[in-house]
């Protein structure tokens, strides 16, 4: 039997581990550790100065202009890889009278020299107005957003009614050496003179120049151009093109298209793009599709581009022909696949749908809304030797990760932690540029640095860019929400990298499969979220977990070669099994580890340790003869859950028990075949060619009663009789008051699942519920499942 959680992965083990404090990420394999860096010191005691007060959150904090800052006032303190970008920010109130600040930031010197020129930058967050909250967590306000360039002895207007923001970014070049450096953060006016220090721990580790995920980010360059007013096919248009393109590959948000267009003619093409496709930094493209002639122009251009060694880097995505597409386009999309696959059968074709059985021969590379995401879902698609890409989707925020204005910058950063720990190959984006507004039949004008709904009802989908022009810069202006998702895209460089060291230590000894290699890392991502809909919107435990695997990334280069996992909570303590050499000497907090077992060439050393529940340090000391090495890491002992009741509520023995639910073009009878409780089940068919088809209960007539709030979970027996893609639909919540939340996709795997659903995630008000619905969409083939044992499980 399959257990699913509606929304995402559950927790493996009642262990999460994590670990201290950071803001690094790290590479892949092939990276030369330099000489060992020290550990930052902790955030200096409040203080403020005359007639301006600060705090220091942390980059993953998005303070509204009138929330009441908190935060750390004291030094800004940073971690971070070389090739890596690493941020702060500063929150500034007067404490009296407005005034007029000036602000600049001195060199950052360290063991060798200072870190080069132009490494530290300085931007100044402007502030968008939210009327029309995207989610219910979120309140209506002005939010940060755009950070426009700073340069060092700018001036910055500061009242007390209101926070202004300032972000301080630092770019460590690859190969800079690792240790301690520190300068100042000054700012000055009306008799104030604040200082303060910046200290930068550069680590022993380089970031790849090449990344290890592709991302497709399209710039509408048609957009750009109105926004900037400049004309296409100008010198002007070309040079402010490619100044987008640059922005957003530092960013690691490669766009899908080169500025260079899309209609030149494949040799033209090819010798356009051949400047972008040899540098390092440029990780992947889209490969020109000539509006659907892909035997012809496509196919040409694919032979030159393989003929120079660049179709590697290339991708299909057909967006203009076959984007999200329903079952009338089924056929189209069949057809267009297989003339991809037989002009270029290595090069990825993404499309934009979530799985389905009509399309599961043709389409190699699936990319699914956030909001779709299933575990059954992508074991099939690794099951079938396919590829997985995600995408948000307008209307999915919070509980959610998104990128949107309205929303947690956290939750934003998280999206690289979690497409890793997934597998979920790639990242698109519909676009980053729409400047102007769709009104619902065409774009028109809107001023993007005052309204933040390009697309109706959503805050800043659409756009993760400014233009420039409104502020004096030639070119775009970045956002709080690109800078966290590069941080996030850069943390999961650091989870490859941290991957490749397990499997080098792994291979050195001799573990072989005995040992999987995520039980190392497993933990780290539990301490983080529990589900996609689940996670800790907490800056301090995201910097503790990103610490932590670059201290491993460090331990597990240069010390005694063992791998350390907690596999399993005992009921006083927790059990560490450490994979080391046989003969090695295993201390763990103190306590001496015994010989447990072998595995492969590698003996497993245990240590019992008694530990409650909460966060703990693991101190593993490692001796092999004359060398000895320690790895620290961090547990979090989560206490069991508490025993479940269950309150049944429909076991559809009768055929009343058919009359407590609602239909909408559902097909229901009763059946003798997978039943769980009693001797019958429900047959349910939900047709093909129907828009909504779904089951409805009434909270109050159905479900007994309106009152959920004592109720734990929601959940169900069901048998999905089919191999292949397992079929999805959703759970969507009604109110009483017209509420509504459906970010609760239900994956059916082959054979029999145990549905729960969390009520904790649902964000309705649980103590006045008006339904349940059970919906999916239309779909090209009809959908056949036996549903038994609707209960709640509540906490005894």
């Amino acid at each position: 039997m399959t257990t699913t959680d509606s929304a995402g992965p559950s927790r493996r083990d009642v262990l999460s581990l994590g670990a201290a404090l950071g803001a690094g990420v790290a590479l892949g394999a092939g990276v030369t550790l330099r000489p060992g860096a020290p550990a930052a010191a902790a955030p200096g005691r409040p203080r403020a100065a005359g007639p301006l007060r600060y705090w220091l959150p942390a980059n993953t904090s998005k303070v509204l202009r009138d929330d009441t800052p908190d935060g750390d006032t004291g030094s800004i303190r940073l971690r971070a890889a070389g090739n890596e970008y690493e941020s702060a920010q500063v929150l500034l109130r007067a404490a009296g009278d407005p005034l007029d600040v000036t602000v600049s930031v001195s060199r950052l010197d360290g063991p060798h020299g200072p870190l080069p020129a132009g490494a530290v930058e300085l931007f100044r967050q402007h502030y968008i107005q939210v009327t029309a909250p995207e989610n219910t967590r979120y309140p209506a306000g002005w939010y940060p957003d755009a950070l426009v360039p700073l340069r060092s002895g700018g001036t910055v207007p500061v009242t007390a009614e209101h926070n202004q923001g300032l972000w301080l970014r630092v770019r460590v070049p690859a190969g800079q050496t690792a240790g301690h450096y520190a300068g100042t953060l000054s700012i000055t006016g009306a008799g104030t003179a604040l200082r303060i220090p910046v200290h930068l721990t550069v680590r022993d580790f380089d970031l790849p120049t090449t990344t290890s995920s592709p991302t497709a980010f399209t710039i509408w360059y048609d957009q750009v151009a109105w926004a900037h007013g400049v004309t296409a096919g100008t010198d002007e248009y070309a040079a402010l093109m490619d100044r987008y393109y640059w922005f957003q590959v530092e960013q690691r948000l490669f766009p899908d298209d080169l500025p260079i267009g899309t209609d030149l003619e494949p040799a033209d093409w090819a010798e356009r793009a051949e400047p972008y496709l040899t540098d390092e930094r440029v990780r992947c493209f889209r490969i020109p599709y000539y509006g659907g002639d892909i035997l012809g122009r496509t196919a040409q251009l694919v032979g030159i581009l393989r003929a120079k060694g660049l179709l590697h880097k290339g991708f299909f995505y057909l967006g203009g022909l076959i984007d999200e597409p329903k079952p009338a386009a089924y056929d189209r999309v069949r057809q267009l696949c297989r003339q991809v696959e037989q002009i270029a059968p290595e090069v990825p074709h993404v499309v934009t749908t979530t799985p389905v059985a009509a399309l599961a021969d043709d389409v190699s590379t699936w990319c699914f809304p956030f909001g779709h995401y299933g575990r059954p879902m992508t074991d099939w698609v690794r099951s079938a030797g396919k590829h997985a890409w995600w995408y948000p989707l307008v209307g999915t925020s919070w509980p959610l990760p998104s990128v949107f204005i309205d929303d947690s910058l956290l939750g934003t950063r998280l999206i690289g932690w979690l497409q890793h720990d997934l597998g979920i190959e790639g990242l698109l984006y519909w676009s980053t540029t729409i400047f102007e507004k769709w009104n619902g039949t065409a774009y028109v004008p809107r001023d993007t640095w005052t309204d933040p709904t390009g697309y109706p009802k959503t805050n800043g989908d659409g756009f993760l860019l400014y233009p420039g022009k409104q502020v004096g810069i030639d070119g775009p202006v970045g956002t709080v929400r690109a800078e966290a998702l590069r941080d996030g895209l850069e943390d999961l460089e650091y989870l490859v990298l941290w991957e490749s060291r397990i499997a080098a230590v792994a291979d050195r000894l001799g573990v072989g499969d005995a040992l999987d290699h995520r039980a190392v890392t497993r933990p780290v991502f539990d301490r983080l979220y529990t589900a996609l809909d689940d996670y800790t919107d907490d800056p301090a435990r995201l910097a503790a977990a990103r610490d932590e695997v670059a201290r491993q990334i460090s331990d597990l280069a240069r010390g005694v070669p063992a791998l350390v996992t907690v596999p399993s909570a005992a009921q006083h303590g927790v059990l560490v099994d450490v994979y080391a050499a046989a003969g090695t000497r295993v201390r763990v907090n103190g306590r001496r580890a015994v010989r447990h077992r072998t595995a492969g060439d590698a003996v497993v050393w245990r240590a019992a340790l008694p530990l409650p529940a909460g966060t703990h340090q693991l101190d593993v000391e490692l001796t092999d003869g004359d060398r000895r090495s320690r790895q620290r890491r961090v547990v979090l002992v989560v206490a069991p859950e508490p025993a479940l009741r269950t309150v049944p509520v429909n076991d559809f023995e009768t055929d009343a028990d058919l009359t407590r639910m609602t239909l909408n073009h559902v097909g229901v009878a009763r059946s003798e075949q997978y039943a769980t409780s009693g001797k019958s089940s429900l047959a349910v068919t939900y047709p093909a060619n129907v828009a909504w088809p779904g089951i409805s209960f009434d909270a109050a007539k159905h479900l007994g009663g309106a009152d959920w709030s004592a109720h734990r979970y929601l959940a169900f027996d069901a048998y999905n009789p089919n191999d292949g893609v397992p079929p999805v639909l959703y759970a969507k919540f009604h109110g009483a008051d017209g509420s509504t939340d459906d970010k609760h996709p239900v994956w059916f795997a082959p054979g029999s699942n145990e549905i729960r659903i969390d009520l904790r995630r649902v964000t309705i008000d649980r103590t006045a519920v008006g339904r349940l619905e059970l919906y999916g969409f239309q779909s090209f083939d009809p959908v056949p499942l036996f549903l038994d044992h609707l209960r709640f499980l509540d906490e005894s």
